[in-house]
């Protein structure tokens, strides 16, 4: 019997399917160079609760560059989840998959840099992970980035470039932004009064 032309990519989807359903079928993926095995390897170990397991195989497809395995990978150092607790090899993970455009890596990451954990602290590099996160819609890192400008820790207080990240937040659903937003304004109009006089 002869193959259609389409069959040899069903059979290649079917096999990859089984493959990620299936832990030891996704090891043997893995270990022939197949990255999505190794990914959906490693969530399945993750989701048995078998941590260890499920960093071995986010290693072996992090290392392959697939983002969501470098983000997954840096979760578990920041965690300590499966491996000991490894803030720097955790910002050197998130880096790599914000790099990728990984929108929640480049959230942990401006955090890592705003609070100084696993890398040196810097409010500019911080501002700058925000908002690559933020322009994909993180609402907490518009909420962040508003909190920063708002209290001038980067030697740059701007209350209106502040009430526009937490306007921009408390739009995409982050409650203590909407907050933010009114405390805003009514600081704005204080000073607008003191200036005033």
């Amino acid at each position: 019997m002869k193959l259609k032309p389409q069959q040899p990519l069903m059979l290649l989807s079917l096999l990859l399917l089984t493959a990620c359903s299936n832990p030891l079928i996704g090891g043997v993926a893995c270990t022939v160079g197949v990255t999505e095995g190794c990914y959906e390897t490693a969530l399945a170990y993750d989701s048995n609760k078998e941590s260890k397991k499920a960093l071995s195989y986010y290693q072996k497809a992090a290392l392959k560059g697939h983002p969501e395995a470098q983000f997954n990978l840096a979760v578990m150092y920041n965690t300590g989840e499966g491996t000991e607790r490894d803030e720097s090899k955790a910002a050197l993970w998130y880096e790599k998959a914000a790099l990728q455009g990984h929108a929640n890596a480049q959230y942990n990451l401006g955090v890592m840099y705003d609070r100084g954990t696993g890398v040196l602290q810097s409010y500019d590099r911080a501002i700058e992970w925000y908002e690559k996160a933020a322009s994909q819609g993180v609402a907490s890192a518009s909420n962040n980035l508003g909190f920063i400008y708002s209290r001038g820790f980067n030697g740059r207080r701007d209350l209106n470039k502040a009430k526009d990240y937490f306007k921009r937040a408390c739009s995409g659903g982050e409650k203590k932004a909407c907050d933010n937003v009114t405390a805003m304004q009514r600081e704005i109009d204080q000073q607008a009064r003191h200036h005033a006089i």
